[in-house]
């Protein structure tokens, strides 16, 4: 009995071989992983060329895992790997009994099927390649090697969840320290202010007694006023780290432009009013080969918009979510996804598009790198408009935001909407230029120039960082507030 891996970089990941397939005894197959188009591999594919001699990557859905497989092999494919989509148990793999043969053709080359979790680390791997191929094997292990291989990976599982269950506890500790710090020197400042306060008031208005008291009374409110500073500092650096905008591959990018309004912020961002909006950083809209892009010809030219995603944007919305999350400020994704699978839900503007991310589908998901946590919202619509046609502005206004700063990237103008809603509801919006991504520098330069216009700030990421920390101090953690 064969037991079937896929080894990307020397791991091994297991990946179930299909009944269809079982003749196939080959050792080892080694090849070049591409995507297939259209992913599902429900109809023949349209990038037959791209895929022959590959081992072509495929999602469930749309056919049964024979016609795929038969679809691949007639590309010219060598193997086949199926996605599977199913999030709900991201660890599962499994092969339908789908019979041997379909319209009189039987499938001779082996086909796997893939964990959602394995299926996304391989999408993932694929993308951050430059030419989209990734150099996987095949592997067919005999059960003596496979039980070896699979007793390792669950002890160096084990070893992984007791590191992080320590980790865990050290990180508990640490915040019940800084919690138990803060509180006590919130109350050294107010014990510091009402002592102030008292001699302020008890000091005699008469030269004399001032005369008497002066010397007292000044080094009593020294002390205070330095017991005050020195617990309310907050240290701002002379010049904040610059990140780069420029592209790693020679692409073209957007200058950035800062809004003639309001070079800073001058105090206006505030941790318990302003909220980081991301805006459809999602697997459907910013990974190639994925989703909107799934054909070929849709990433034909895009060489810029993803470029930018890759090496500008997703780097900084990184860098902001982990200041916002020090300083526990709220964080709201908002995707686009149906509440049905067949997307009957979908306004006209996405229908007449062709946008349809199926309910609970991996399209649907945020990229694993900028991903939210279980204490960060995330709002579905399926329309151009957020605050126009979902519960987004109620949600805002009972979190007590007031102030929005954007990015993401931009759906049929989802961020140029947003930003005139926003405005129109009474929101300060700051967009982020180094932290949203347009297809095109000539439509990211007009956007941000109207957003300008419109009343909103723009910054970039490293002016963001000098007004977080110059007006948002650290405070305690959302999951330790009770309401």
């Amino acid at each position: 009995m064969l037991i079937s891996f896929v080894e990307v970089d020397g791991i091994l990941y297991y990946c179930p071989l299909a009944e269809f397939s079982s003749r196939y005894d080959s050792p080892r197959l080694e090849g070049s992983l591409v995507v297939a188009d259209p992913i599902t591999a429900e109809s023949p594919l349209t990038n037959a060329k791209s895929a022959s001699g590959k081992i072509v990557l495929v999602q469930r859905g749309g056919c049964d895992f024979l016609s795929k497989t038969i679809q691949v092999q007639k590309a010219g494919g060598i193997a086949v790997i199926v996605a599977n989509t199913d999030e709900e148990n991201p660890q599962l793999a499994f092969v339908m009994d789908a019979g041997l043969t379909r319209s009189g053709v039987s499938a001779k080359i082996p086909a796997l099927m893939a964990p959602f979790a394995t299926a996304q680390h391989l999408l993932d791997l694929v993308g951050a390649t430059t030419s989209l191929k990734l150099n996987i094997a095949i592997v067919l292990l005999d059960a003596a090697e496979a039980s070896t291989v699979l007793d390792a990976q669950e002890r160096l599982r084990q070893q992984h969840a007791r590191e992080a269950d320590a980790l865990r506890m050290q990180l508990e500790r640490e915040k019940k320290q800084r919690e138990a710090t803060m509180l006590l020197r919130s109350r050294l400042v107010k014990d510091n202010q009402a002592a102030k306060a008292l001699v302020d008031h008890v000091l005699p208005s008469t030269e004399l007694a001032h005369r008497q008291v002066g010397g007292l009374a000044t080094s009593f409110a020294e002390a205070a006023d330095e017991s005050v500073s020195v617990v309310n500092t907050v240290y701002i650096p002379p010049e904040p780290p610059l990140l780069s905008t420029k592209s790693s591959a020679g692409a073209v990018t957007a200058e950035p432009i800062k809004s003639p309004m309001a070079p800073k912020l001058l105090g206006i961002l505030e941790a318990n009013s302003t909220g980081l909006l991301v805006l459809d950083v999602q697997y459907y809209c910013a990974m190639p080969h994925v989703g909107k892009h799934s054909s070929m010809d849709c990433t034909t030219g895009k060489e810029y918009y993803f470029d930018r995603i890759k090496t500008t944007m997703v780097p900084s919305i990184q860098t902001i979510l982990q200041l916002m999350r020090q300083r526990s400020m709220e964080i709201v994704y908002a995707t686009i996804e149906s509440m049905t699978k067949n997307g009957r839900d979908r306004s006209r503007a996405h229908k007449v598009a062709g946008i349809h991310v199926a309910k609970h589908s991996f399209d649907a998901k945020v990229l694993e790198s900028v991903a939210p946590t279980d204490y960060d919202i995330v709002i579905p619509r399926t329309a151009i408009s957020l605050l126009g046609t979902t519960n987004a502005d109620y949600v805002l206004r009972n979190l007590g935001i007031s102030c929005l700063v954007i990015v993401g990237v931009s759906t049929l103008g989802t961020v140029e909407t947003t930003v005139r809603d926003a405005l129109d509801r009474g929101y300060t919006v700051v967009v982020v230029e180094d932290a949203v991504a347009f297809e095109t520098p000539e439509e990211h330069m007009d956007v941000i120039k109207r957003a300008s216009r419109m009343g909103a700030h723009i910054l970039d990421t490293r002016d963001l960082l000098f007004e977080v920390q110059t007006t948002c101090p650290p405070r305690l953690a959302v999951e330790a507030v009770s309401m």
